[in-house]
C-alpha cells in the first residue's frame, strides 16, 4: 500500500463523496509538529464485506474510530505525553526498562506484604 500526503480539503471531499458506501473509517495520528499534523486515514467500503453481512448493514452509517497510541509506561495515568513518542526508539527503550523495573519493585513489595498478612 502506497501512502501519500493529501490536503485535508481533498480528503474530506473524498470522504463526503463516498460516505454512504463506507463501512469503517479509521483515523490515527502518525506524527505532529507545531504547524503540521499527519493523520493516517484508512477507510473500508461496504463492498469489501461478505455479501450476507453487507445486506444486514447496508443502511448503517459508517463506524468512525480515532486512535491515539498511548505509551505503555503511563499505564492508565492521565498525563500529558508527546504524541511522537513512538518515533524516539532509544528513549523508549530506556523508559520501558525503567517501567519494567518499577513494576518488579512494586510486585515484590506486594508479595512481601501479602505474605506477612497471612501469618
Amino acid at each position: 500500500m502506497i501512502k501519500r500526503l493529501e490536503n485535508l480539503d481533498k480528503v474530506s471531499s473524498t470522504l463526503k463523496e463516498n460516505y454512504d458506501t463506507l463501512y469503517d473509517i479509521n483515523l490515527q495520528i502518525y506524527r505532529a509538529k507545531k504547524n503540521l499534523t499527519i493523520v493516517d486515514i484508512r477507510y473500508y467500503p461496504k463492498s469489501s464485506l461478505n455479501k450476507d453481512y453487507r445486506e444486514t448493514i447496508k443502511e448503517n452509517q459508517p463506524m468512525l474510530h480515532c486512535k491515539v497510541p498511548m505509551p505503555p509506561w503511563l499505564s492508565g495515568k492521565k498525563e500529558k505525553f508527546d504524541i511522537n513518542w513512538q518515533h524516539y526508539k532509544e528513549l523508549n527503550k530506556w523508559k520501558l526498562l525503567l517501567f519494567k523495573l518499577k513494576g518488579r519493585q512494586f510486585n515484590k513489595k506486594n508479595y512481601a506484604s501479602n505474605r506477612l498478612d497471612k501469618y
